[in-house]
Formats: structure tokens, sequence, C-alpha cells
């Protein structure tokens, strides 16, 4: 029997939704570990696998801002006197697949591997910052998915997922940097024409789905609705949401309203949750690359 993919789901500094991810890699069919971010820092855990994934937490108590602290720790890590930065880019040229999910794609955001023009890693172009409400968001929200480079969201038109952060809403302007609003809307134009945004979150309520401004379907004011991108390669990817926090139909706050609706229309219930098709989707990637 082949070897299954393999998958390194990040722990430590903060980081809290790494069993749940774990299980999702593990359901999917890859072989999933779970290790400290210092391991690979320190060189002590190699970038032998094919997903290396930024789970969502609470990094470093968020206290200097939304995964800074940690984005900070990497950019000034090195490994054998190189920037681990420019491994982690190495990786992803080799075919490799970094994932993060809320505080890990804050992270990979303000480590500029995304969205990463022109492959250039390292270099921060997009924040993500204080939600509009000025408050922490916990709910679900409804997702339009793009056709885009990234391999994560094959055959997904929309998909629903939890929310829980306090800086979820994506920017290319606001206050950091040396960008300025004239350069904040060729890149989000260059994102939509290049493929490179995954979902927008979208309203709740009506048939399909329809981007949207307005909180609290849009539950942090991101521009565009943007809810997660990826960089050129599709290789590197991140969104706000949680697949995580949907493995099971019974996750849903509202399962049993939906079950009652299947039974009462003769239709079978689900055997999983929505976010299982990330999980999914990575899987068959990566086994039809090998």
């Amino acid at each position: 029997m082949a070897n299954p993919p393999k998958a390194l789901v990040l722990a430590g500094e903060g980081l809290n939704c790494e069993v749940e991810a774990q299980q999702g890699f593990l359901r999917a069919g890859f072989d999933a570990k779970v290790v400290h971010v210092r391991d690979l820092l320190s060189g002590k855990q190699a970038l032998d696998a094919d997903v290396v994934h930024f789970p969502g937490g609470f990094l470093h108590g968020d206290d200097i801002g939304s995964a800074k602290a940690l984005a900070d720790l990497i950019q000034a890590t090195r490994i054998a006197g190189k920037p681990f930065v420019e491994h982690l880019a190495q990786f992803v040229q080799d075919g490799g697949i970094v994932y993060g999910a809320c505080n890990g794609f804050q992270c990979l955001v303000k480590l500029g591997m995304l969205p990463a023009f022109d492959g250039k890693y390292g270099q921060q172009t997009a924040t993500l910052t204080f939600n509009q409400s000025r408050k922490f968001e916990m709910r679900w929200v409804k997702l339009k998915v793009l056709p885009s480079k990234c391999p994560a969201f094959d055959g997904m038109s929309e998909i629903e997922l939890p929310v829980r952060h306090g800086e979820g809403r994506f920017t290319v302007y606001d206050r950091f940097g040396t960008a300025s609003p004239a350069k904040g809307e060729e890149a989000l134009v260059r994102l939509f024409q290049d493929g490179q945004v995954l979902a927008q979150y979208a309203q709740k309520t009506g048939s399909g789905a329809s981007p949207t401004q307005f909180y609290p379907d849009n539950p942090n004011g991101s521009m565009q609705a943007i809810a997660g991108i990826c960089d050129p390669t599709g290789r590197v990817f991140g969104m706000m949401p949680h697949p995580e926090g949907f493995l099971e139909f019974e996750n849903h706050p509202l399962w049993h309203r939906r079950k009652d609706a299947l039974q009462r229309a003769g239709q079978p219930l689900p055997k999983e949750g929505q976010g299982m098709a990330v999980f999914h989707s990575l899987f068959r990637h990566v086994k039809e690359k090998t």
C-alpha cells in the first residue's frame, strides 16, 4: 500500500485549533502529525510533508496584533544560515502546500507569504485588522467560493463555516507599510483578475451566494467581502473561517432543524460537515500530484 500524504499541523504559542485540524486531515486520509511551532523553527522538525498547516488560535495572546509576534519571530529565524521564510518558499516551489486558518491566515499575510504577488514571499502587502464592529465575532457565515488557483475548493460554489475572530477585516491599504489607496485598489483588482480570491462573505438569505459588505453576514467588513486568498501558485492559501470547525453535521447550531427538514423531505442526512470538503480536496490534489 502506498504511503499516505503527510500533513504537519502546528501547535503552541497560543494556537488552539490543532486537534480539530488534525482530525480533518486524518479523516481525509492524511498521515497528520501535530508539531510545536518552535520545533519547526529550530530545525528539529523538518519540512518533510505535503501540507503544513497554520491553525487558528490566539497567537501570543494577540497582544501586539493578531499573529504579528509569530510573523516577526519567523522573519527573524534562520536555519543553517538561511532565513526560514526562504525554506518555506522553497517548500512551496517544490510542490508543498501551506494552509492557514484564522490566526494562521493572519500570520501568513503578515509574514508576506500571502498574497505574494509575483512570487515575492516575505514582503507584507496586505493585512487583517480589527473588525468594523470593534468586537470579537463568533458566528456562522455563508461563503461564495470563486474559481481560483487553489486546489482546496475544487468543485465548490458555496460553503457554510464558523468564524471566531476579533481582527478579520482584510484590507490592502490600512495603516501599515508604505501602501497607498491607489496601490490598494490595484492590488484588489489584481487579486480577482489573477484568481487569488478563494471566497467572499455572502448573504445568508435568498438563493445562491451573493457577496455582501453588510454586517453580520460579512462579520468583519473585509474589502470586497474577501474571506480568503491564495498566492499565485495556489499552494499557499488562507481564510478567516474555520473548515475544521465543521467536520460533523452535528457541529452546526441548527442541525436539529435541518435533520427534521431532511427527514420530512425523505432525503439522507449528511455523513459529515461541509468543512471536510476542504480536507478531501487537498487529499485528492496531493494524491493526483504524486
